[in-house]
């Protein structure tokens, strides 16, 4: 349960930094590499960076904002073998 206390920790104060970093106009990229080198492994994750913080309360809504993104990223996500 620390653990997953900790790891929660974590996550909250990352967001609240891009919270406030996103509000001074500081672009993704800016905002994620000192997070990557800060918190390694444990940085939020780049599709979430990439969702600009943004809150959803419907599933409809998470579909209509990474449905571009995905159609962007669909190599990133092909399977080759």
């Amino acid at each position: 349960m620390e653990m997953c206390s900790s790891t929660m920790q974590t996550k909250v104060k990352q967001r609240a930094v891009i919270k406030f970093l996103t509000a001074e106009k500081v672009t993704p990229s800016e905002i994620h590499r000192p997070l990557k080198a800060v918190y390694n492994d444990n940085a939020v994750d780049r599709s979430t960076r990439d969702l600009k913080g943004n809150h959803y309360t419907a599933d409809d809504e998470v579909k209509t904002a990474i449905g571009p993104w995905i159609r962007e990223k669909s190599e990133e996500f092909s399977v080759t073998e």
